[in-house]
């Protein structure tokens, strides 16, 4: 539930409405409906506002989702990855020089946000690339600040 909370936080176009009362019997039957918050208010704006600064960053970078990304032949050193390594392990499948980086958001199971972190770290570390519907290569700064 906080995961899909953080999301929101993230999105760029979106509507939103809030009914009050109790949920239709088709809304109140799913299963989803039974979650329950429980994660601290204050903790999760705060991490919302964190992860919209980060995905703003990467943003300036891979602005554009139809950007194709592939993987440079090279050993990847797992220490270089901290945190990203489990979602980079799953991700690098995705990433063979064809699909977008919409199409890889897509297929990924990890959600959106954690998804461009490791796509972004794989490109500042330099094992892979991004390049844009021309075909060029786009060139990454490395993060200000960790990520």
């Amino acid at each position: 539930v906080e995961e899909e909370i953080l999301d929101l936080f993230v999105w760029t176009q979106s509507r939103f409405s809030f009914v009050e009362g109790r949920p239709p019997r088709a809304k109140a039957a799913n299963p989803l409906a039974r979650l329950t918050l429980r994660a601290d208010v204050t903790a999760l704006l705060l991490e919302a506002a964190r992860r919209e600064d980060e995905i703003l960053r990467i943003r300036r970078s891979l602005p554009d989702d139809s950007t194709k990304v592939l993987k440079i032949p090279r050993e990847i050193h797992a220490d270089e990855l901290g945190d990203d390594l489990t979602r980079v392990d799953a991700i690098l499948p995705l990433i063979n020089g064809r699909r977008t980086l919409r199409a890889i958001l897509k297929s990924s199971i990890y959600p959106e946000f954690a998804t461009m972190r490791a796509i972004h770290k794989l490109l500042t570390l330099g094992y892979a690339k991004a390049r844009d519907r021309a075909g060029q290569t786009l060139v990454l700064s490395a993060p200000a600040g960790p990520l």
